[in-house]
């Protein structure tokens, strides 16, 4: 079963604003309530590396997100997946800044998918960390801990995190090539104890798990790619971070990954030692697009052989509007091998690009028209050097 509450979603407003300007309407009288005009951003001046824990802020881009997803199990064995992020995106025909927040709970025991998401005005910056608060959603954290707070329809999450291993930077600096679209700065916290309350349906559950906490920003197009996105937990305490770039067409660009080892420590995965084959397809009722929804990858050089299989195969954050992004993000259940015994673990898969509906939708439009003077610095420029 399925729970869906859709809200009107972040980009659509601002895209509804474009065209109503271009009507000669005012676009400020569709502000949402909650979503407040600000002065154009200041530019920051890009470092050359992302620097911990002063970039767990935010910063003066285009787009920046802070993502968690988690998987949680309760006393009397119930279990729960859980996927929270909040998107920060500049309005370019605005000068404003917005708040867009996306929760989805999986419910193993009914097999439920509820999803919903929130709008805001640009998070108050603080001297430490974020803190972002929409409506009752609230989203915190600094070095490594988090609290977390949100519902919807039925559910509801509290939780506070601890990081178990130290951030990951990735691709070393922490820079990574999102090819046409640009470069994006990029870390996580791949492994963080996790303990709070799920409330279903009215009943509070206490819960323990592990989480996975993404930050990434820039001054990219997100409209220009596509991606599929790997974040898996093996239960020998090994994690992986896979992305598949793709062009608009379709076409594989980049995809990079990086491999934590039961120590905390990082190192690159290079692309030419994975191999990453889809096992089988769910077709979206709503729209139409066709996701791949399990994997076999292989890492040769490691010995190591992992089958993916989806949670809930139907796991698309939809929205009606063709202008929003849909994606789909979903928990899989890992079984396979290392060296010829076997390993299992937890892991979530995001896909992004898939629904064709929005092949022709104009953010890409809107947001190249930035005046370059809007922009921070180019990414990779130093401190010194500005």
């Amino acid at each position: 079963m399925r729970v869906f509450r859709p809200l009107l979603p972040l980009i659509g407003v601002t895209l509804l604003m474009v065209a109503t300007a271009a009507c000669g309407s005012a676009a400020t009288a569709t502000l949402p309530p909650t979503a407040t005009s600000t002065a154009t951003p200041t530019p920051t001046v890009q470092p050359l590396s992302v620097t911990l824990p002063q970039d767990d802020a935010s910063h003066n881009n285009l787009l920046e997100w802070w993502y968690f997803n988690g998987h949680l199990q309760g006393s009397e064995g119930a279990k729960y997946g859980y996927h929270f992020v909040f998107f920060e995106v500049y309005s370019v025909s605005l000068e404003t800044y917005f708040l867009l927040g996306h929760l989805a709970i999986s419910d193993h025991q009914t097999e439920t998918f509820a999803f919903t998401q929130r709008i805001g005005s640009r998070m108050e910056v603080g001297e430490r960390g974020f803190d972002i608060t929409v409506d009752d959603w609230r989203m915190s954290g600094y070095d490594g801990e988090f609290r977390l707070t949100a519902s919807l329809e039925d559910y509801a999450i509290d939780l506070e995190l601890s990081a178990a291993k130290p951030a990951v930077i990735h691709n070393g600096d922490g820079l990574v090539d999102l090819g046409d679209a640009g470069k994006s700065y990029y870390y996580s916290y791949p492994r963080i104890e996790t303990r709070g309350t799920v409330t279903d349906h009215g009943e509070v559950v206490q819960v323990v798990g592990v989480s996975w906490m993404d930050h990434q920003w820039g001054d990219f197009f997100i409209a220009d790619f596509g991606w599929d996105w790997f974040s898996l937990q093996l239960d020998d305490g090994v994690e992986i971070m896979y992305y598949v770039i793709r062009d608009r067409g379709g076409a594989v660009t980049n995809h990079f990954g990086t491999l934590v080892d039961a120590q905390g420590n990082a190192s690159p995965l290079d692309a030419s030692v994975v191999s990453l084959r889809a096992l089988d397809t769910w077709l979206s009722p709503e729209t139409n697009a066709e996701y791949p929804v399990a994997w076999e990858m292989e890492i040769e050089s490691l010995g190591l052989f992992l089958r993916l299989d989806p949670v809930l195969p139907d796991a698309e954050l939809y929205t009606a509007n063709p202008s929003v992004p849909t994606y789909w993000e979903g928990e899989v259940v890992i079984q396979g091998q290392r060296d010829g015994t076997a390993i299992g673990g937890l892991g979530f898969v995001e896909l992004v690009g898939y629904d064709k509906r929005q092949s022709s939708a104009p953010l890409p439009v809107m947001l190249k028209e930035v005046p370059m003077s809007r922009l921070s610095p180019a990414i990779g420029t130093s401190r010194e050097d500005n």
